[in-house]
């Protein structure tokens, strides 16, 4: 897999730690990070400044003010996202952060699968560990493969569920690589600990 040069982090929707599950590759890889579109301000990229240097973090392609999905922030700003001028930075190995869930229209016709597609990685879904992501995290699965996609693994992240991960595996039939509990503070030492756990083949 790291042959592919890096992987496109993902997730059942907004909120779940596709940022924090980056940054946590990002450090374990040493690998650049890259949000091709952010919405809202402070963004992703802000928070990950904080622990990687300047040249490991690429800027986005587009930047939106408003903290709404893509199409509707770039409504707001006359800006309507194109595809086709967003350029993929060259690196030795590139995490890539996705924008909400998988669905999240980009414009008129595009959504995040779409942009998926166009930076062809292995995807990894960050999913919540709580009541309710079996739905979110079955769906988000069944969509991806529908799509052809190489689904690398799951992250849960949240309190350890055992139940949840072992439904997960056992209907979405992909493995769950990695599960991040609450952190009482989010350090370097913390995340690279965590993941010393990944099974990442």
């Amino acid at each position: 897999m790291i042959k592919r040069k890096g992987l496109f982090v993902t997730g059942t929707g907004t909120g779940v730690g596709k940022t924090l599950a980056s940054l946590g590759f990002c450090l374990h890889f040493k690998a650049s990070y890259w949000k091709p579109i952010q919405t809202g301000q402070p963004g992703d990229s802000d928070f990950i400044k904080q622990f990687l240097p300047k040249n490991r973090i690429h800027p986005g392609s587009y930047e939106l003010k408003n903290p709404l999905s893509p199409n509707q922030a770039g409504e707001k700003e006359n800006i309507t996202i194109d595809l086709k001028k967003i350029s993929i930075p060259q690196n030795s190995f590139l995490i890539v952060e996705g924008i909400g869930g998988v669905y999240v229209p980009l414009n008129d016709k595009d959504n995040v699968m779409d942009l998926m597609k166009k930076i062809d990685l292995p995807l990894i879904v960050v999913a919540d560990s709580r009541l309710g992501t079996l739905n979110h995290s079955l769906l988000t699965l069944e969509a991806l493969k529908n799509r052809n996609f190489e689904i690398a693994g799951v992250i849960l992240s949240g309190p350890v569920h055992y139940a949840n991960k072992r439904d997960i595996e056992k209907f979405g039939q992909i493995p769950v690589i990695l599960e991040i509990p609450p952190l009482l503070e989010i350090t370097k030492a913390a995340l690279k600990n965590l993941f010393k756990n990944l099974k990442l083949d």
